[in-house]
């Protein structure tokens, strides 16, 4: 028996089931990270639409009707208010996350320039306060709540991996 685990033959299978199940574990990894990212900005483009349909509607009552519908329009992790002051400083801990969302609600909306939109953070780099100049010069200031997803653990991947390795 040991002379036959001495062969170059079992040495090319075990050699085999090491480049495949590295490559099937690469591949796990790679089809994680980028599901991952297209969630991200799939829900960041879901998100500036959002604040952007906000800001449409706002812009459409009067403005003593404009805070109670933006508080209407707010749920999850958005709360909007209407305002004649801006309610954002800009930069902070955490800022960096947000200029994707700059970029889509400016791509988003004709006539917004980067002094149009104001992102400023607290303490918590999760949350955000996003400000947004109305063509009255009134402010939409959003508040906003970022989760991250990546608390979720890599189990999945090993018990993939090794129920490939068990049936190979």
């Amino acid at each position: 028996m040991m002379r036959f685990l001495d062969t170059l033959v079992v040495r090319l299978i075990l050699v085999s089931l090491l480049g495949i199940s590295l490559v099937h574990v690469l591949s796990i990894w790679s089809y994680e990270h980028t599901l991952e990212r297209e969630l991200n900005l799939a829900d960041e483009a879901r998100l500036a639409e959002r604040i952007l349909t906000i800001k449409r509607s706002v812009m459409a009552v009067p403005e003593t009707q404009r805070e109670a519908l933006a508080h209407d329009l707010s749920s999850g992790p958005l709360e909007a208010h209407w305002n004649r002051a801006r309610g954002s400083a800009a930069g902070g801990p955490g800022a960096e996350q947000w200029y994707g969302l700059i970029a889509r609600l400016r791509s988003g909306a004709a006539g917004l320039t980067s002094e149009d939109i104001v992102v400023g953070t607290s303490g918590d780099p999760h949350t955000a306060l996003v400000s947004i100049r109305l063509p009255d010069s009134s402010w939409l200031n959003v508040n906003l709540f970022s989760t991250s997803r990546s608390g979720h653990g890599g189990h999945g991947t090993l018990l993939s991996t090794s129920i490939m390795a068990g049936g190979v």
